[in-house]
């Protein structure tokens, strides 16, 4: 009688924790920039920048934008991206966006500005993006979707065109006073991901185990 080969459930594992590994993938897009307006306007109910003295024309910023390309929601020329985080970091302030918490981040591609422009927008959440903060960045290029935005993003260029900046964080408080950072967008650097040499070893190490197991199942029927 044939005995019945059954694969261990500890290299059903393995193959799963590999395969699921590997699907999480991570690209980046890394911004760098410098303000053209030096935050005169930082409103006084400003929980974080508390010394807008420390902001001036010419200062340096750096945006980076770490997502999954395969985690978006497309309509029309929008993509949100569905698990994404992005970084704005200036003169020692870091703020901080997370789709996980709720945030709203998404490209466009033809943009606001047109054919041959990018967009991207990036705020608390959907409703509040006019009422509370937001940050947007315009670039002169056009990129598809999430899967090839690492790839084609080094083709982008701040639009000189774009209104009232090719960059601008604003941020409005209830005594009617706003923060409104200005600035010049640099072309875009980005990474894209690859498995880790430690998982391709674990997902190597349970196929190895595999053909054992199916080798000794043989030499036992």
């Amino acid at each position: 009688m044939r005995r019945k080969f059954r694969i261990p459930i500890a290299v059903l594992g393995a193959i799963f924790i590999s395969v699921c590994i590997q699907t999480a993938r991570a690209d980046m897009l890394t911004i760098n920039g410098n303000l053209t307006s030096d935050g005169a306007a930082v409103g006084s109910g400003d929980p974080v920048i508390t010394n807008p003295s420390t902001i001036n024309i010419g200062d340096p910023f750096s945006i980076a934008l770490s997502y999954d390309p395969a985690s978006f929601i497309h309509s029309g020329n929008s993509y949100v991206l569905t698990s994404a985080s992005l970084t704005l970091q200036f003169d020692g302030y870091m703020f901080g966006y997370d789709s996980g918490a709720g945030n709203y981040i998404e490209f466009s591609s033809p943009g606001v500005f047109g054919p041959g422009t990018t967009s991207f927008l990036t705020c608390s959440s959907l409703a509040n993006c006019s009422t509370t903060d937001f940050l947007t960045l315009y670039f002169k290029g056009t990129v598809t979707i999430p899967s090839t935005l690492a790839a084609q993003a080094v083709g982008l260029s701040g639009d000189p065109g774009a209104s009232p900046s090719e960059f601008e964080f604003l941020r409005n408080f209830s005594d009617g006073s706003q923060t409104d950072l200005q600035g010049t967008l640099g072309t875009p650097a980005a990474s894209t991901s690859a498995p880790e040499p430690s998982t391709l070893a674990l997902l190597a190490s349970a196929i190895t185990a595999l053909g054992g197991f199916r080798r000794r199942a043989r030499r036992g029927n």
